[in-house]
């Protein structure tokens, strides 16, 4: 009778489309649907996801799912939700959901490219290829020289790299550095003084970043396939094409906005941050700088937008505050009404925010239950002697040891303070599983619907 009825209530719901709105749990009145679950699962990253397969699968991510209703739930009582700041933040963040959306409708087309397009790009910036090559390493440039005119002399590299480098993971290998280097595989230095080298030729003394001297040369060099640098190349390639595209969008902006610069405002914006002021009265955060048919753009919005942006108006330079209010603030301004105009699809902005609200409130809790712990010198050294692997080092003499301690104990102290903080959250969390445990409810005959409707997709 048990399969009957769920099998009635599966037709009844549609067979699929309305049954991921049927709850599968609840806390207190917020329900969790088959839709969110899905939704949930679907943004696991990998290492995450769980072991079992079909409804107990489905349990452990409910139960991933509750925990994190029930903190978010525990986050709102606490009024961590009416925060200003966090409040002013997802407004913003909003903002810059729309001006996505946006740009992304605007420069859809302009931004796809061809394969002509991405090889012209890799043979004009020298990318079209990778090399393998080899390395001695000494301590002094002297000793550098020497070994170069014995190599100019007919000596073989390899034996000379096994008898006399210093560097222990290539020595053995006769400085055979293990297989092929693209251009940006490598470190500025390496692309200057080693990419260049064409196959056989050598480069030397080079001075290292440790101190050392080394002697390269390339072994070997293959042509660059286009598939393994593609998303890569397509990356770099819209973000020039975007630029570009950017520039136009925003001087087409400017007259169909119609703006107007109150140079008086940017002025005074330049001598406060000429003087190394970046606090200002409600009065003077509303000195206009810019006006345009939907909108403005006041003094208090830059001095906003640069903090969120991390950025310092008040150093003491009034090109930089300039540059910021002209080539950041203001464009955006424009950008967003030009956003606020377009058919942007509101509610997917909507579900966006409040998956962005969630994942505030959640780092809320956590930063209000476990912001005070620290960690000491002693348990860091005793971290660190537990796990010697965690700071270990690759350099051209030692091969891979660890650190000196002094050298990595800020990196200790912070992952003792992160395994304290993760022991403590885990405390919390069970403490606040047992307070709503009256208030949470699984609705099992609906959780088996979710398996049997995917019984039936396969």
């Amino acid at each position: 009778m048990a399969g009957i009825a769920l099998a009635l209530c599966w037709l009844l719901c549609g067979c699929g489309k309305s049954a991921d709105r049927l709850a599968i749990a609840r806390v207190g009145d917020r329900e969790i649907t088959i839709e969110q679950l899905r939704d949930f699962e679907r943004r696991l990253p990998e290492e995450l996801q769980t072991r079992e397969t079909g409804a107990a699968g489905h349990l452990d991510y409910l139960r991933s799912l509750l925990d994190k209703e029930i903190l978010i739930q525990e986050a709102r009582k606490r009024g961590l939700g009416d925060d200003p700041e966090l409040r002013r933040k997802l407004g913003r963040e909003r903002e810059e959901q729309m001006l996505r959306a946006f740009l992304d409708s605007e420069f859809s087309d302009e931004l796809e490219l061809s394969d002509e397009e991405l090889r012209g790009y890799l043979a004009q910036t020298g990318r079209d290829r990778e090399v393998a090559v080899r390395k001695i390493v000494v301590k002094t440039r002297e000793e550098a020289e020497e070994i170069m005119k014995l190599l100019g002399e007919g000596g073989d590299f390899a034996e000379l790299a096994k008898r006399r480098s210093i560097h222990k993971p290539t020595a053995p290998q006769g400085g055979q550095i293990r297989g092929y280097a693209r251009k940006d595989d490598m470190i500025p230095l390496f692309q200057q003084k080693v990419f260049p080298l064409r196959k056989g030729e050598r480069a030397g003394p080079v001075e290292l970043p440790d101190g050392n001297y080394a002697i390269f040369q390339v072994t070997d060099e293959r042509p660059l396939e286009l598939r393994a640098v593609r998303g890569e190349l397509e990356g770099v390639l819209r973000e020039k094409k975007y630029a570009a595209g950017m520039e136009a969008l925003v001087e087409r902006l400017q007259k169909d906005l119609e703006l107007r610069t109150r140079y008086e405002g940017l002025r005074f914006l330049a001598e406060r941050a000429g003087r190394g002021e970046s606090d200002f009265s409600p009065a003077e955060r509303d000195t206009l700088l810019y006006e345009f048919a939907g909108g403005r753009v006041a003094l208090g919005d830059v001095v906003d937008l640069a903090r969120d942006l991390q950025m310092s108006l008040g150093n003491g330079e009034q090109g930089q505050a300039l540059w910021f209010a002209t080539q950041i603030a203001m464009p955006r301004a424009l950008l967003l009404e030009a956003a606020r105009r377009a058919a942007i699809d509101e509610e997917e902005i909507a579900a966006w925010l409040q998956r962005r609200e969630q994942a505030l409130l959640l780092l809320a809790i956590r930063r209000a239950v476990v912001g005070g712990v620290a960690a000491d010198g002693e348990e860091a050294r005793q971290y660190y002697d537990r796990h010697p692997e965690v700071f270990a080092s690759l350099d051209s003499t030692r091969g891979q040891a660890p650190e000196p301690f002094a050298r990595v104990e800020k990196r200790a102290r912070a992952l003792v303070r992160l395994e304290k903080q993760d022991r403590l959250f885990e405390e919390f969390l069970r403490d606040l599983r047992r307070q709503y445990d009256p208030m949470v409810e699984i609705y099992t005959d609906n959780l088996k619907i979710l398996s049997q409707q995917e019984d039936g997709d396969r």
